[in-house]
């Protein structure tokens, strides 16, 4: 009971914004964001497990003490994933492009987002090369980072969704995926607020 209180406090201070206690967060502040990770994968027509990697980069803006690494900020971005998934009969690579939204919380050492990518999703048959367009991906985002610098740390997300897949006959399949990497959030401009530094 006390845990999921403590989790839903977090995810309504996370959400809602607080101009009240701006001043408390430092100014306001924008910068690039990015993350680079492996790990596991499942989704399409046929579904079937795989391996692969996602590629996030994008921009933020937001409210941030710098010298205390607290703050919140909203990101959008691109996200590009490709997953190999070996079939029986074949081999397939299935790439997906889409278009993030985040929302990040930074706590000290560590920074928990939320968020989700909506784009178009390809396959690549390895037999002959070909490449077709199949639908639209739709995926839920979510995971942490425990900073190792001030800028970098470590990184670990899952994110689930549903294919749709286009081609005849329509079908949608459920798509999840479980990656660790790294991730980064440079503040590019803005005030420092109570830090002074930057």
């Amino acid at each position: 009971m006390i845990r999921h209180a403590a989790l839903s406090a977090l995810t309504c201070w996370a959400l809602t914004p607080s101009p009240a206690h701006a001043g408390e967060l430092g100014g306001a502040s924008g910068g690039v964001w990015g993350d680079l990770a492996v790990g596991f994968g499942s989704g399409g027509r046929p579904y079937a497990p795989g391996i692969g990697w996602t590629l996030g980069i994008g921009g933020f803006v937001g409210r941030h003490d710098d010298a205390f690494a607290i703050g919140r900020r909203w990101g959008v971005g691109l996200r590009v994933r490709q997953d190999i998934e070996p079939q029986p009969a074949r081999h397939t690579l299935r790439t997906a492009v889409g278009l993030e939204v985040q929302r990040a919380l930074d706590l000290l050492v560590a920074t928990i987002h939320l968020g989700g990518y909506v784009g178009p999703w390809l396959v690549t048959t390895w037999d002959d090369g070909a490449t077709v367009p199949a639908g639209v991906t739709a995926r839920l985002r979510g995971g942490a980072t425990w900073r190792v610098h001030r800028f970098v740390g470590l990184h670990a997300t899952l994110d689930a969704g549903i294919d749709l897949d286009a081609r005849s006959p329509v079908t949608v399949a459920p798509a999840v995926g479980l990656q660790v990497g790294i991730a980064w959030a440079r503040p590019t401009r803005g005030d420092s607020g109570a830090s002074g530094r930057r």
